[in-house]
This record gives structure tokens, C-alpha cells and sequence, in this order.
């Protein structure tokens, strides 16, 4: 079972309402390995940056932090990319300096894509790595997960230091988004049956059961450019792709 568990309350301040383009995760560290820890230590703050959400690799959880239609608060001038388009942060807890193991890297992938159905996000990496930058029309239409040093202009971000991108892949493309299944508490924790058996490629008449960010997913695999494209234009040009 997976967990997601809200921590949402609270007065913490957010910025503005997200755009829908250019769906994307964006990672980042929170410097401490305990969760408990890190979210603490975001409480504290309730002006600074506070990402959308935590994730933990070694306890396997997902703990939501704030509202993700609203971006993050921070200063990202001049090109405000988290405010242009529809950036959801997610801290890793790990310290920037410091890798995940193989098998940390594995749940990671995981994780990130329990958290791309939740918020239609295609499992879709950029594989930077520190240091890397991507240009500001790229990083806005882009759709899928990218560190935060890949934000122009900012040549001190480096956070969340090296990732295993084939590893995390591994996790993220040969298991099947896990399947939701209730609430439990007081409705503070939603919980996913995670499978973990091998995913199978959908055929093509099976392409009208897949929300949009799944069928941007093949796309991808396709070079297919799907920027703008709406669901059924998507099902078109994948056809056409495939015959």
C-alpha cells in the first residue's frame, strides 16, 4: 500500500493560481532524511518556500504539503517559472550532496508516478543533472519531471543533486500507476494499491480508457509532438503513429 498523507492546514502562504500548461513535476531536496523532520521545519516558515510535497524513498510515503493549484512561493525573477506554468514541486528527502541508493532510486521512480496520475502529469523525465540548464520557452511548455536546476538563471541551484535517472526510470516506467483506493483516518491520508507487476504496452483500441497524460506518455515514445493537442488529436496521430 502507498500512502499520501495531507498536511495541507495551516496558514502557510501560497502564490497564485496555476495555469494548466505545461504540467510538470520539479524536484528538489529537503537537506534532511526524516520527513517528520523536513514538514516541521516548513511549518516553521509559514511565509518561506514550501513544496507541494514530500516524498521519502526509504519509508515509501508521500506526504502533501500545500494546495497544487497554487504555485510556490519564492523569487524566481525574471522569468517566474513557476508561476507561467503548471510547476508541482516535490522535495525528495535526501540531502543534495548525497545519492540514493539502487533501490531508493527504484521507489523514487515510483513515487513520482503515483504522483503523476494524481496531478496528470506524463512520466516523462528530462535527464539532467546539476548543472544543466533548459532554455525559458523549453522549461515552460515542457511536460513531465525536471530537477529545479534546470531553471534559467540560476546558476547556484543545484538541488536535488545527482539522480540515478536510469534507476528512477526503472521505477517509473515498468510498473503501473497505482490504483486508488479511499480514505482512511479523517480523511487526512488517501491510500493507493500500488502493482507491482510489469506494465503492459496498451494497444491501440484500448487508447480511449487513458487520461490525457498517459496517452502524452506514449506520444513521447512516439516523438510525437503533442504540445497543444487535445485527447482525441492525441488517439489520431498515436494511431497513425502505430499503423
Amino acid at each position: 500500500m502507498l500512502e499520501v498523507q495531507d498536511h495541507t492546514q495551516g496558514e502557510y502562504k501560497r502564490g497564485a493560481e496555476l495555469p494548466f500548461n505545461g504540467a510538470k513535476l520539479v524536484l528538489e531536496t529537503t537537506e534532511l532524511e526524516d520527513p517528520q523532520v523536513a514538514i516541521a521545519g516548513y511549518n516553521r516558515d509559514p511565509k518561506g518556500h514550501r513544496p507541494h510535497y514530500v516524498v521519502d524513498p526509504v519509508g515509501y510515503n508521500i506526504y502533501k504539503l500545500s494546495d497544487s493549484q497554487y504555485s510556490v512561493i519564492g523569487s524566481y525573477d525574471p522569468t517566474q517559472p513557476q508561476r507561467t506554468s503548471r510547476c508541482v514541486f516535490v522535495a525528495i528527502c535526501k540531502s543534495e550532496v548525497i545519492s540514493l541508493s539502487d533501490e531508493h532510486s527504484v521507489n523514487l521512480g515510483r513515487l513520482l508516478r503515483a504522483l503523476c496520475d494524481i496531478e496528470g502529469v506524463p512520466a516523462i523525465t528530462w535527464e539532467g543533472q546539476p548543472g544543466d540548464k533548459m532554455g525559458v520557452d523549453t522549461l515552460k511548455n515542457f511536460e513531465g519531471i525536471v530537477g529545479w536546476y534546470a531553471f534559467p538563471g540560476f546558476a547556484e541551484v543545484k538541488s536535488p543533486g545527482h539522480l540515478d535517472w536510469a534507476k528512477l526510470n526503472d521505477g517509473l516506467q515498468n510498473y503501473d500507476a497505482p490504483d486508488r483506493l479511499g480514505i482512511s483516518g479523517f480523511g487526512e491520508i488517501e491510500v493507493f494499491e500500488v502493482d507491482k507487476e510489469d506494465a503492459v504496452e496498451t494497444a491501440t483500441d484500448d487508447l480511449e480508457t487513458l487520461k490525457v497524460a498517459e496517452l502524452k506518455e506514449i506520444a513521447s515514445e512516439l516523438d510525437i509532438d503533442f504540445k497543444g493537442m487535445k485527447k482525441a488529436e492525441l488517439i489520431d496521430a498515436i494511431t497513425t503513429a502505430r499503423a
